[in-house]
């Protein structure tokens, strides 16, 4: 094997070797990021959820919202502060999520709660789900 041939093959090796770690980088900075991005989605909707499901049964659930240094002193209050985590989800959450906590804010019952956490759901862990209204309530 001559020179050149050899410098040729050890060149080609090292090439290879810092593509291989760039390409390793670039993927786990990527795993990085999404996984910080759905930490976030999922603690934003963990207090969102809490919130809606708290505006069905203000006189109730705010005892516990005051537990957790949430005040409000009326549903419209609660009403004002799920109406401002809309307005930031359109920065973070899927479409089928914006709609349906505007549904939601329209019309703050049972049904458009579980339509909006089963999209929640479906946009943080892209379950495909049988599940229906009906399954989801007690009464």
């Amino acid at each position: 094997m001559s020179f050149q041939n050899l410098l040729a093959t050890l060149t080609a090796l090292g090439l290879g070797a810092i593509l291989t770690k760039f390409f390793e980088y670039a993927s786990d900075r990527q795993k990085t990021k999404e996984q910080t991005k759905h930490d976030f989605k999922q603690t934003r909707y963990k207090a969102i959820i809490l919130l809606m499901y708290s505006l069905l049964d203000f006189e109730k659930q705010n005892k516990m919202l005051q537990q957790n240094n949430r005040h409000f002193t009326d549903k419209t209050e609660l009403w004002e502060e799920l109406k401002a985590e809309w307005t930031n989800m359109t920065l973070y959450a899927s479409d089928n999520v914006v709609r349906a906590m505007k549904q939601f804010l329209r019309e703050p019952t049972l049904d458009s709660y579980n339509v909006t956490t089963l999209a929640m759901r479906k946009d943080l862990y892209n379950i495909k789900t049988k599940l229906t209204l009906e399954d989801l309530r007690l009464d």
